[in-house]
């Protein structure tokens, strides 16, 4: 089995662990499960064909694993796959930015959205859930934690465009 940490590490040393272990992730979501090499990056139409059914972000986040480990490689069919990586990757970034800039939510977000009023009756529940008395279980840990976030966001909604708050 092929050691993807170590190859990301060789790649970008000054790489923080979350980040290699992130890029390492994407890596093994990339390659076939015979991998021995990264040779499997050659074939672009099977790489690009795994990231199938991933959302445009987390492709673009997969190809950027591929872009890291690749880039500095003087092998020519490396870097004739890491152009195709980039432009590919590029391609999905400035769908992402569209999205964004256009206001609309996505598929995803459309199905979890729910209305500010039915936001504020949650918080509402979640308090009475918290109300305990005697010694404190992991379960209810959880519960206050879940409740004292979602009732920051009540107090202090956060906004995706930051250019329109004012202090």
């Amino acid at each position: 089995m092929i050691d993807f940490a170590q190859i990301v590490r060789e790649s970008r040393p000054k790489l923080r662990d979350t980040s290699v272990a992130a890029y390492a992730m994407s890596l093994k979501t990339l390659a076939p499960p015979d991998a021995g090499s990264l040779e499997f990056l050659k074939d672009t139409d099977a790489v690009l064909s795994r990231l199938d059914g991933y959302k445009p972000n987390t492709r673009k986040n997969h190809l950027n694993a591929a872009v890291v480990v690749l880039q500095n490689s003087d092998d020519p069919e490396f870097k004739a796959a890491v152009k195709t990586y980039e432009r590919r990757r590029d391609k999905y970034q400035e769908e992402y930015l569209d999205q964004v800039k256009a206001h609309k939510k996505t598929p995803s977000q459309e199905a979890n959205w729910i209305e500010w009023p039915e936001y504020e009756a949650m918080v509402t529940r979640m308090s009475k859930d918290v109300q305990w008395t005697g010694a404190v279980t992991k379960s209810q840990e959880m519960k206050f934690q879940d409740y004292l976030i979602a009732l920051l966001h009540k107090n202090f909604p956060v906004r995706n465009d930051f250019a329109d708050l004012r202090v």
